[in-house]
Order: structure tokens, then sequence, then C-alpha cells
């Protein structure tokens, strides 16, 4: 069995059984349709503005049957009364287990998600997430965040995270970090620079880079006397087997104290999984003749 009854509140008339309805009037109906029964309050047009059925579900502007025990189709306004807290509590048998409130007290108004202790679980109050109103920063576990988001503790992730823009990165080799290829070469080593006292000697320079990393120059500090007498540094990836691949070469041979830079990397992509990366060093006249200094590599990386 269907039936409706209707009920128009009109412009003119404070309560109107089933007058003609017009623009400016509102009609409230209570329908009962198999079994379901439901309160309606309807516009001119007879589209929906408040609809409450017998099974408790309410729906504001929503188009048919809400779905849940509140839905709403539109949006939802709270205005916080002066010098009072207000917001949306999640409760549990009467108690507070979840808020999300501002308050005036509160920086600017900021909004807070917190767990309440009133669950009576044996810990206090913590408050999980502020997002402050005047810079529009998030803080997890803090309730005064410095950047876009602000984590006061851990973090996990599950994947990786990529800069939107590369980061640029340095790692300085020092003179104190070359060891000759041979313990005969005789040479001295101050720290900042290397001074053979034979010709033609190696020195070698191991060099951690992050895998993934991107090499864009090699920069090094190197003397020599004139023609005839050079310096040479190299960056080196080699695989286990020992198969070797020169990434990077500064040469000197300009007679005078220089920092050299090579900017055209080969093979520039850094993946530590299959390669180890070093620099090797060639003088090839002794003590003030060739020596050779610190090194310099930069790169770009996507990620922490």
């Amino acid at each position: 069995m269907n039936a409706q009854h209707r009920i128009l509140l009109s412009a003119t008339a404070a309560f109107c059984l089933l007058q003609p309805v017009r623009a400016e009037d509102v009609t409230v109906t209570l329908d009962s349709n198999n079994g379901s029964s439901s309160f309606n309050v309807l516009d001119s047009s007879l589209g929906p503005r408040f609809k409450v059925q017998s099974d408790g579900k309410v729906g504001i502007g929503t188009g048919g049957s809400p779905l849940d025990k509140l839905e709403v189709a539109g949006d939802i306004s709270m205005n916080v009364a002066t010098n009072q807290a207000q917001g949306l509590y999640l409760r549990k048998g009467g108690a507070k287990y979840w808020s999300l409130f501002t308050a005036p007290w509160l920086n600017d108004d900021d909004l807070w998600l917190r767990r309440e202790s009133d669950a009576g679980l044996g810990y206090g109050n913590i408050n999980v997430m502020a997002f402050d109103r005047a810079t529009g920063y998030i803080g997890i576990h803090t309730t005064t965040p410095e950047a876009t988001l602000h984590v006061n503790g851990n973090l996990k992730v599950n994947g990786s995270i990529t800069y939107n823009t590369p980061q640029t990165g340095y790692a300085s080799v020092s003179a104190a970090a070359f060891h000759p290829s041979a313990s005969s070469t005789g040479y001295n080593n101050d720290g900042t620079w290397i001074y053979p006292s034979v010709n033609n000697a190696w020195f070698y320079a191991g060099v951690s880079l992050p895998h993934g990393a991107t090499v864009t120059s090699v920069e090094w500090n190197a003397v020599t006397a004139g023609e005839g007498d050079y310096a040479r540094l190299r960056l080196v990836r080699r695989t286990l087997a020992g198969s070797a691949a020169y990434m990077a070469e500064c040469y000197s041979q300009s007679g005078a104290t220089a920092v050299l830079t090579d900017s055209t990397i080969s093979n520039s992509t850094v993946d530590n999984s299959q390669y180890v990366y070093y620099l090797d060093m060639f003088l090839t006249a002794p003590s003030t003749l060739a020596h050779g200094g610190a090194a310099i590599i930069t790169y770009t990386y996507p990620g922490p």
C-alpha cells in the first residue's frame, strides 16, 4: 500500500492542505511505501531538501534515499563560538576516541586531529595532526609545523621518494685519501698535495657515490712545471670482474697551479649494484715538477 500525506508551508498561509504550489513554497510529506516510511521536505519543484527514513538514515539535498546515517549533498559549515572549542568527536560507548577540532586558544584558529584519553585505555591525549591555517603546513605529532609536511618522529615509506627537482650533492676527496699503486713508490703527502719522488707515479682513492645519482662534473687541483711534464686525474668505474671504464678526465700540462674541470661525463649514472668507483691520479715528474691535490665530484640525485 502506498500513501502520501502532504503539508504545504505557504508564504501566505501558515498551514494549508493540498494548496496550489508556488515558487516560494516548501512542501512537507510523509510517505509510506510497502512498509517503509520517510519524512520529506521538498522545494517548489518537489526536489528534495531534507529526508528522514524509517531506518534512521538522514539525507540533506540528496536526490534519492540516503545511503548512510547522514548524507549531505553540498557544503557543511560550522560556526565556532567566541572563546569556545568546537569540532567533530568520534565516540564509542559515550567516550571520546578521536576529535577534529579548532579553538580560539590554538594558533590562528588552526585545526587539530587528536586522540582523546576518555576511552580509558591508559594513555593521554595526543595531538596526532595539526593543520596550520596561516601557512597551510601540516604537522604530524607536532602542532607547530615548519614545512609543508613536518613529521616529528620516525618515517616509514613502502616505496620510493622522488624529489620534484633533483638535488645537487658533492663528494670531496682530499689528497690525504690517495694511496700509491706500489709500496715502493716514493712520495710525500701533506694532506693538501701529493709530491712523488719518482717519475710516472700512480695513486688511487676510493669514491662513495649515491646509487642512482648522475655525475655532472669532476674538479681537480694540480700543478705541472711545463712542457713534457703533466698531471692527470680520472674518475673510473670498474666491475667486480675487473673491467674498467673512464667516466671523466682532468689533464694539466700548463706549467701552473690550476683547478681543472671535466663536465663531459661518460656512463654518468651511478650503479652501485654492478660497479665500484674510484679516482686514479698519474704524475709524470717528481716533487715540484708535477703534483696533485684534492678533487670534488658534483652529482645530482632524484631522492633520499
